[in-house]
């Protein structure tokens, strides 16, 4: 995830540098609809969080976070400038994204103005995708305290 202020949108580049490569461009609009509605899956797909009492809900959000951003710790790695300017000439505007469950694993379809491109990821990946694109809307200012549309803690809360 880049964000542009030329363009005042994210670019999503997935798979730089390989011949599957696949970029587009996310609006405010896409960014608030997709960490509102895929916080509600998250939460709505978990087993532990259906086992766990009332009271330890928020806990059990913040652990699964924390969990899958451990687990997909060594996954990240810095994209070089040049690749990432060569995703921004060939990207297109996102125009609808759809997560799903499918056994254990999680389909994630982006469709574009003229492709679409779609990969399996577990959850951990997709607490990963997330929280990569909330670090690029808290850059770009798009939202900012209560609006961020993540009601999820970053972080377990001390008691």
């Amino acid at each position: 995830f880049r964000y542009v202020p030329r363009e005042d949108r994210i670019l999503v580049t997935i798979n730089p540098g390989h011949e599957e490569a696949w970029s587009c461009w996310l609006t405010r609009r896409i960014v608030r609809a997709l960490l509102h509605s895929s916080t509600e899956f998250l939460n709505r797909t978990s087993d532990l969080l259906h086992r766990a009492p009332k009271e330890a809900k928020g806990e059990i959000i913040a652990f699964e976070r924390e969990a899958g951003l451990v687990a997909t710790s060594k996954a990240i790695t810095q994209t070089p400038e040049n690749v990432l300017q060569q995703s921004a000439r060939a990207a297109r505007l996102l125009e609808k994204i759809t997560i799903s469950r499918q056994s254990s694993r999680l389909r994630l379809e982006l469709k574009g103005e003229a492709e679409t491109a779609m990969g399996m990821i577990d959850r951990p990946m997709l607490q990963r995708i997330l929280q990569m694109l909330e670090l690029e809307t808290a850059r770009a200012g798009w939202f900012t305290g209560a609006s961020l549309p993540n009601s999820a803690p970053t972080k377990p809360r001390q008691h």
